[in-house]
Formats: structure tokens, C-alpha cells, sequence
């Protein structure tokens, strides 16, 4: 897969309609990709510190389920995803 949308589309395929992971998980996805792509092709698009602190909040939300379903199949994850350190 070269685009992002494939991989989005194959990680909600995997992981969300199978609800290995919670499906509140697509809708950060997507925000994040949608942030993505207007910074990226919008000439002019400046973002509001409130949008910052939305995506890195939903960010550290991301990353702690997946570090969550990793540390359940034994996976080692670096300290600095775990719940307590990814609230900070």
C-alpha cells in the first residue's frame, strides 16, 4: 500500500470492524488525516492552539491503545507510550 488512505482503510479493516480496537479509533484517524492533507495542500492554513491540543490529546489517545494491545500479546513497548507517561 503507498497511500495513506489504503493503510487507513486496511487498519480499519483489521482492527476496527473486527473491534480488536475500539472504532472511536477511526474517527481520530481521519481527523488526523484530514489536519494532515490541509496542512499540507491549503496555502493558507493556520491552525487554532485548541486544534493542537484536540490532536495531540487524540494522538496520545491513539498511541496508548495501541501500545495497550501490544503489551497484551507481549509485545515491549518504550516506556515513553505507556498510559501514565502519554497523559502527561
Amino acid at each position: 500500500m503507498s497511500k495513506h488512505s489504503g493503510v487507513m482503510a486496511e487498519f480499519r479493516k483489521r482492527y476496527l470492524k473486527t473491534e480488536i480496537l475500539d472504532r472511536k479509533l477511526s474517527t481520530i484517524i481521519t481527523q488526523a488525516f484530514e489536519v494532515r492533507n490541509a496542512s499540507d495542500y491549503d496555502d493558507f492554513y493556520i491552525v487554532a492552539k485548541e486544534d493542537v491540543d484536540y490532536q495531540i490529546d487524540n494522538a496520545k489517545e491513539f498511541m496508548r491503545a495501541i501500545a495497550e494491545y501490544l503489551i497484551l500479546r507481549g509485545v515491549t513497548v518504550s516506556s515513553g507510550w505507556d498510559s501514565k507517561e502519554a497523559e502527561a
